[in-house]
């Protein structure tokens, strides 16, 4: 199967779009204190990332704020005029003079901002957004995401492993479909558990192991093998059926080093409300893993599609891109530093560092249905550093 081995995800933000905003069909209400960041993404020397607070919708004066970091340790801003309504009005700036990554509240008076805002700068240049060979075209090639809750302590979740992989090696099924495999079984004290993210079991209604979810609208857990292979083989079709509401399209570009960043273009294929997220996975982790007696012909010991980090909002299904036109094509960044932390194990921290060239990033798009959004495509590739366009049918 094909699957996209480039590295990125994180935080993207159109200017003036405040940090965090979950996918809704409805207006959000706004606090009354809250502050907008420019771009959460920025290169060093060329773009500039400053910072609009807000107190009952009126910009507060940037020498009265208190800016801290994801520590609280307070971070000194400088300041920088720009324009906004035929306007020059005076605003912090955070102007990094080296690649990091860094999360940001502010205070004033009594009041301070409940939402971290987290900005990554990086020294090279941003990539484009990918080029439309077919602009008139909107019939794009679909595949399925499934969604593989398991654990390396999860004696019956060989069997849906199986089956997954069986339909990997079906001709007939193996570019259809992307697994993103959650090891949520064991906890956080496993190696194999994701290293950023939330309760991302709870968020998807899991209550047993294995449980595979499909689109993010169905799901089946194990019986054996054979059955579990018609399952996936039946969500397949199924989902197969439903024509691709939109295609994607990503760049990328880094720094050969451990920053990584993806610009993902959706394309919509009909008139629609879209939101989109990138997974990071990664290939060829070992972790003895139980197994009550599937004796399929594999090493259940390797571990892929591992996800490591789910950019992709609090509740996973991604972040809005708002109501779109169909053929009309909307921009999201997505940016990740390589995690070099431990985890803990048996009270010992254990390094846990990820092997870039094993990893992936995983892109899909959902559309809003009635209060709830299903993927309605997914893309990935095997390269890291290569592109993907759009994949008409």
């Amino acid at each position: 199967m094909k699957f996209l081995k480039f590295i990125a995800a994180a935080v993207f933000a159109l200017a003036m779009v405040a940090c965090g905003d979950e996918p809704t069909n409805t207006p959000v209400e706004k606090s009354p204190f809250r502050m907008e960041v420019s771009s959460n993404f920025v290169q060093i020397g060329v773009d500039h990332a400053y910072f609009l607070v807000y107190l009952d919708e009126e910009l507060v004066d940037p020498a009265e704020l208190t800016f801290y970091d994801e520590n609280d340790e307070e971070v000194e801003m400088t300041t920088l005029e720009i324009e906004i309504d035929g306007q020059t009005v005076t605003v912090p700036e955070w102007a990094p003079t080296e690649p990091t990554t860094k999360s940001f509240w502010v205070s004033y008076k009594t009041y301070f901002t409940k939402e971290l805002i987290t900005i990554t700068a990086v020294d090279f240049a941003f990539p484009d957004s990918m080029e439309d060979p077919q602009p008139n075209n909107v019939s794009f090639k679909k595949r399925t995401f499934f969604t593989q809750f398991t654990g390396a302590g999860c004696g019956y979740c060989p069997w849906a492993k199986a089956a997954l992989y069986e339909a990997a090696a079906d001709e007939a099924y193996a570019d259809k479909f992307v697994v993103a495999a959650i090891y949520t079984y064991d906890g956080q004290n496993s190696k194999l558990y994701p290293t950023e993210n939330g309760d991302i079991s709870t968020a998807f209604g899991v209550s047993s192991y294995p449980t595979v979810i499909y689109d993010m609208m169905g799901s089946f857990s194990y019986e054996r093998v054979d059955k579990d292979y018609v399952s996936v083989k039946a969500a397949i079709d199924n989902t197969q059926q439903q024509e691709a509401k939109a295609g994607i399209a990503v760049n990328v570009a880094s720094d050969e080093g451990d920053t990584f960043v993806a610009r993902v273009s959706v394309k919509a294929a009909v008139d629609g409300e879209y939101n989109v997220g990138a997974w990071l996975v990664e290939d060829g982790i070992k972790e003895k893993q139980a197994n009550n007696g599937c004796g399929y012909p594999m090493d259940f010991d390797n571990h892929n599609n591992v996800l490591r980090y789910a950019d992709s909002g609090k509740k996973y299904i991604g972040h809005s891109l708002g109501a779109m036109k169909a053929g009309e094509i909307k921009d999201h960044v997505f940016t990740m530093n390589f995690f070099k932390g431990t985890y803990n194990k048996d009270g010992k921290e254990v390094k846990a560092p990820w092997v870039k060239e094993n990893c992936r990033l995983i892109v899909f798009v959902t559309t809003s249905v009635r209060g709830s959004a299903y993927v309605t495509n997914v893309v990935a590739n095997d390269i890291y550093s290569e592109s993907i366009a759009f994949d008409y049918k």
